[in-house]
């Protein structure tokens, strides 16, 4: 087994707050005690998370993996690996998983060869399987999912806001 304590997983490692998580990741003083699985669309192209990965600590133990969430076979096939690394105690259960990744089409509509649309695929239905297919690998006491979600989508600025406190 890995020395590291648990993996901490990000999608969407090459945008950029994906490439910043990574960097904290990388270079936070608790580095050595996890192993990053930042993915990406193309590992190829990832120029940002590479830039980012630069600072990391040198023992900072790390893969950098091919994530198309627009593909469902290829989700399956990641989960898949990540799952049979742990039972086979080559990684660490998953201590985090950051779910980033996002897709946003403004003018068009396209659909993926599995027949949804594109961003619901992309930003929705690809992570809730991920998620799903993750579930046995989860460190099942201090495990965590993190959604990352923004209102960027919206197209007129929202003026009401809920807010929610402790006194009701």
């Amino acid at each position: 087994m890995t020395t590291s304590s648990g993996v901490i997983i990000v999608t969407g490692a090459n945008g950029g707050l994906g490439s910043a998580i990574s960097k904290t990741i990388g270079t936070s003083p608790d580095s050595l005690a996890f192993h990053g699985i930042y993915t990406v669309r193309n590992v190829e192209t990832a120029t940002a998370l590479a830039a980012a990965l630069t600072h990391a600590k040198p023992d900072h133990q790390h893969d950098v993996v091919a994530l198309d969430l627009s593909k469902l076979a290829n989700v399956r096939a990641v989960a898949a690996s990540i799952n049979t690394r742990v039972a086979n105690n080559s990684l660490p259960p998953i201590r985090a998983l950051i779910l980033n990744a996002a897709f946003q089409e403004h003018t068009t509509q396209t659909f993926t060869d599995d027949g949804y649309d594109m961003s619901f695929q992309s930003n929705y239905l690809s992570h809730w399987m991920l998620t799903l297919l993750l579930l046995q690998s989860m460190d099942k006491e201090h495990g965590r999912i993190v959604v990352v979600s923004s209102c960027g989508h919206e197209q007129v600025p929202t003026r009401n806001t809920l807010l929610i406190s402790r006194d009701g």
